[in-house]
């Protein structure tokens, strides 16, 4: 070989120093230390190896297109199967389903497309059909469980808070935002005392079993105080709280002004009249700094003062005659005689034990009964089982003629609602005894009519102090929890503590079901609220999960594909047969809950958009199970090719390697690792043949004569076996079977709620569909040409020689991104120490083309493969930024008929030309951070068929307007904004 530089069969002089000052900058990374001296033997070394390099590029340079394919297929540069789309199924069960379903893996389900117009840009994307409904199939075997996630909600203990996201689950919401105080809450109920319309006064008296300061109170705890109403719970005012809080024995003072009157209503199960204390400030954490003794009560009392006046009647009755009392009435009658009788009802006042109960007879200027003395009335009140007791007597003189009267009574104790015509009341009865009111004759010729009394109103009053009571109910809810408490209070053999700080002591998420869990893989779906970055979610879960059990919070093995919410992905567990039932809010449920490893874990809102149970990956492809391909005929090099092409990953080909009867196969097995091997028996369970699994490889070059490998060129499905030198054959004789998954391509990108039709038989499924869209659909690689000159199998074929499959600088990133999927048009390698981020772009006709969920893993595994050890972790796999730039141009059109079609193409044009990928001034796209000449945009307008001339144009972005062209910041790539297009007729 001559030296460098010399003859005429040396490289270029160009092409060799090239490589000459590459191999001296990568030198010290092999050598540290070394730095050849021209000159010297190690320079000499180098030179040599820089021409032959050289020669290499300039003879790959010169070659035949063919010849370079196969070049790059000889080296084991194969040609990218094709990818297929990925999404998310939700399956909803029968309501009357009577067991929780298993659903297979590679059930399939199709989904339903409707046409779709073609694209504005011309260029091929994932719009493009074959016309066949695109087929998923399930990846796993899940449990369809009848249960509903009834309610999830996210709790921070440091701020005492949490947010209930139950209603939400399907339309969004945030986990730790928006959050409200945990409930600490100190129930009384009592069945009559706080049975109050109008203005009352209520005292408790409160003894407490520690004591504190004003000041330590005022940072422990700050109450509210309420009473419940038809309308919900409504606030005491004013309040007087002589207990600091319930942390000093005294009195609290309960003023109820105005305000619609208290209701029975259910608190816990129990029926009552209500109040409450509820805490509105944060419960300190105990230890935590600000901590302070909570109120702990063993006495609680209650009394009420009220006084109420000018009370109407609930009902009045004269010897089984509903009375009017809205006008003036007779009370007794058109003509009283002795046993005549009103009865009247006013339960407000006469059903209160303790009360004293005034009743104000105000009679009609109509009334012209006269004073009698032997006329008299008996007062008396029901008893509640039909009978009456006599508790006041007297004459007559409140019915007759006069000024208004009022008669005053303490409340019988006795006293009890009974029904009378049909009323249930707690009935006052006021009868004549003695006497009457004149009778109806003639005297004299003269009629002569009685002169009944006649009222004009009938009012009642009622003045009530009950003195200390003991209460019928008291009630604690702390983090929805109830504690019955009455018996400490009734009895004071115990104090307790009202208001308690929560147990949890990290935030945590809380998933309720309606039911319990089978013994299966539960599975949730949760599409994350903001991009799926790869990078972000790369780490691992920084929760720790656990189910409720009989014995508490047991730990449950879950499957996080979310990284802790952080990104889209599947939440997995099996169910626990000691799941047992807890307080949550609203109602006990079955609870699953995921907190945070450490209590100094920083805490971020973190955003979903929906949360779904029932839920499966599925692909779209189809599945082929042992395929029969061919059969061996002992030469070298056998190939064969699968009735179905576009071959998926994880493929399994198996040659028939003995057939017979006899033992003769143990010594085969006996090579073979077990999991390799399958059987075929007879009816006595005699082996008959044995299948042996063989390994795929990218190529055999490395192979050795034993090995059992294959090649396999997933694009057309050709199965490659070895030559007995590098690698196997299969045996004369021998059947060769392949399972695999085909499919893929573009066509599955289908859009959300598409995926319908369960073509699987599943017993009781009602419905199944996507909530998001299917992404990840790519077409295989082919030969042809890509609109990117830097894409393609030629360019990632001579890089794949350079970087040898391992990612050491920017560049090698970069190409190992491509080749994790034909989906990947460009990919940008950003690195700072310890760290890389790689910045992806898919193929895609849209504006803005954006790389799905599964494509950014899929990347990101691919580097963390690839990377050295120390970088694997900080590698981060983000979609694209886009600038748009917005085009305002006034042109001029030859004619008016045509000018609204003028302006389609060129707003067409324009959105082309600013396409990332297939836009820029020579249609393959633009570069990162490329700015946009406004040259070249006048060009596109001028060169626009029925554009006569452009008069005025300018680019802009953001707003802001720019000169000879558009800036694009560095990580940035230009696409179409909204354009201002003003078309002139030209005169």
């Amino acid at each position: 070989m001559s030296g460098p530089g010399s003859g005429t069969n040396g490289a270029r002089p160009a092409a060799a120093a090239e490589a000459l000052a590459g191999l001296l900058r990568r030198s010290p990374g092999y050598l540290p230390g070394w730095r050849p001296e021209p000159g010297t033997p190690g320079h000499a070394l180098l030179e040599v190896l820089a021409q032959f390099a050289g020669l290499v590029d300039e003879g790959l340079g010169q070659i035949p297109d063919k010849y370079l394919l196969a070049f790059l297929d000889a080296t084991g540069t194969t040609l990218l199967p094709p990818a297929p789309a990925r999404a998310p199924l939700v399956f909803t069960l029968a309501e009357d389903a009577p067991t929780d379903v298993a659903l297979p893996a590679d059930s399939e389900v199709a989904a339903v497309v409707p046409p779709s117009l073609p694209g504005s840009l011309g260029a091929p994307g994932p719009e493009a059909t074959t016309g066949v409904p695109p087929i998923f199939a399930t990846e796993q075997t899940v449990s369809l469980v009848r249960a509903r996630l009834a309610s999830v909600y996210s709790l921070t203990p440091g701020a005492d808070e949490y947010a209930e996201h139950g209603a939400q689950l399907t339309d969004g919401f945030v986990l730790f935002d928006d959050t409200r105080l945990l409930p600490h809450h100190l129930y009384l109920g009592h069945a009559t005392l706080f049975e109050l319309r109008g203005a009352a006064d209520i005292t408790l008296q409160v003894g407490v079993a520690r004591q504190g300061t004003p000041q330590e109170s005022a940072a422990a705890v700050e109450l509210c105080w309420e009473y419940l109403t038809a309308a919900g719970w409504q606030s005491f005012e004013p309040v007087v709280d002589q207990t600091h809080g319930l942390l000093n024995d005294g009195a609290v003072l309960l003023r109820k002004v105005c305000g619609a009157p208290l209701v029975r209503g259910v608190v816990n199960g129990v029926e009552s009249y209500w109040i409450r204390a509820r805490a509105i400030r944060p419960l300190p954490l105990p230890g935590t700094t600000g901590d302070a003794p909570l109120p702990r009560i063993d006495a609680l009392r209650a009394r009420v003062t009220l006084t109420k006046a000018g009370l109407p009647l609930d009902a009045a009755v004269n010897d089984g005659v509903l009375l009017d009392t809205s006008k003036d009435f007779r009370p007794l009658g058109p003509e009283p005689v002795v046993g005549s009788s009103l009865l009247i009802a006013c339960d407000e006042a006469f059903k209160r034990e303790g009360a004293r109960i005034g009743l104000s007879v105000e009679p009609s200027t109509a009334n012209r009964a006269a004073a009698v003395a032997e006329r008299s009335l008996v007062w008396e009140y029901s008893t509640g089982d039909g009978g009456w007791t006599r508790f006041l007597q007297g004459s007559a003189e409140q019915f007759e003629q006069g000024d208004a009267h009022r008669v005053e009574f303490g409340r019988p104790v006795e006293w009890r609602s009974q029904v009378v015509d049909g009323q249930d009341h707690f009935w006052l009865r006021i009868r004549l005894t003695a006497g009457d009111y004149g009778r109806t004759e003639v005297t004299g010729g003269v009629l002569r009519r009685p002169d009944p009394p006649v009222l004009a109103r009938m009012t009642v009053s009622y003045s009530y102090d009950t003195g200390p009571t003991r209460l019928d109910q008291v009630l604690t809810l702390n983090r929805f929890d109830f504690a019955d408490r009455t018996g400490a209070v009734r009895w004071g053999r115990e104090s307790f503590q009202p208001l308690q700080p929560v147990p949890d002591r990290v935030p945590t998420v809380y998933f309720g079901f309606d039911a319990p869990l089978p013994v299966g893989l539960v599975s949730l779906y949760v599409h994350a609220g903001t991009g799926d970055d790869a990078g972000a979610a790369a780490g691992a879960s920084p929760f720790t999960w656990e189910y409720r059990s009989a014995d508490g919070w047991a730990e449950l093995p879950v499957l996080d594909g979310t990284g802790g919410f952080r990104r889209s992905g599947m939440i997995q567990f099996v169910g626990q047969s000691d799941m047992r039932v807890a307080p949550g809010p609203g109602r006990p449920l079955f609870w699953v809950r995921a907190r945070f490893k450490a209590a100094e874990s920083v805490l971020e809102p973190l955003p979903v958009a929906g949360l779904y149970l029932n839920a499966v990956h599925a692909t779209h492809r189809g599945t082929v199970r042992r395929e029969i391909v061919g059969r061996s005929d002992g030469s070298a090099g056998q190939s064969y090719a699968l009735r179905s092409p576009l071959v998926l990953a994880e493929e399994s080909v198996e040659v028939q390697e003995w057939r017979g009867t006899g033992s003769a196969w143990t010594g085969l097995v006996q090579q073979l690792p077990p999991d390799t091997l399958r059987f075929d028996r007879d009816g006595n369970d005699r082996v008959t043949a044995v299948w042996v699994r063989w390994q795929e490889r990218p190529q055999l070059y490395g192979s050795g004569p034993g090995d059992r490998h294959y090649t396999l060129e997933r694009t057309t499905g050709l199965l490659r076996f070895g030559d007995g030198r590098a690698g196997a054959m299969p045996p004369p004789g021998a059947v060769v079977t392949a399972s695999y998954r085909f499919g893929g391509g573009p066509e599955g990108n289908v859009p959300a709620g598409t995926i319908t039709q369960l073509h699987s038989a599943v017993p009781y499924v009602q419905s199944v569909g996507n909530p998001v869209a299917a992404s990840g659909g790519a077409a295989a690689e082919d030969t042809a040409p890509t609109a990117i000159p830097e894409a393609g199998v030629r360019a990632r074929g001579s890089q794949r020689l350079r970087h040898r499959d391992r990612a050491l600088c920017a560049v090698d990133y970069e190409w190992l991104a491509k080749e994790a999927s034909p989906e990947v048009a460009l990919a940008r390698c950003r690195g700072t120490t310890g760290a890389v981020q790689v910045t992806v772009v898919p193929w895609g006709s849209e504006p803005q083309p954006r790389p799905g969920a599964k494509l950014l893993r899929r990347v990101q595994q691919q580097l963390a493969r690839r990377a050295p050890a120390a970088i694997a972790p900080g590698i981060g796999v983000v979609g694209p930024r886009y600038q748009p730039v917005s085009v305002a141009v006034e042109f001029t059109v030859s004619g008016a008929d045509g000018a609204a079609a003028v302006e389609e193409r060129l707003r067409a044009a324009l959105d082309r030309f600013l396409h990332p990928l297939y836009g820029g001034p020579g249609g393959a796209g633009w570069a990162f951070g490329e700015p946009v000449p406004l040259s070249n945009v006048a060009v596109v307008v001028e060169s626009t068929p029925g554009v006569d001339f452009a008069t005025a144009l300018q680019l802009s972005t953001d707003g802001c307007v720019h000169g000879e062209s558009a800036p694009i910041p560095p990580d940035h790539l230009p696409s179409a904004g909204r354009h201002l297009l003003k078309p002139r007729i030209r005169e």
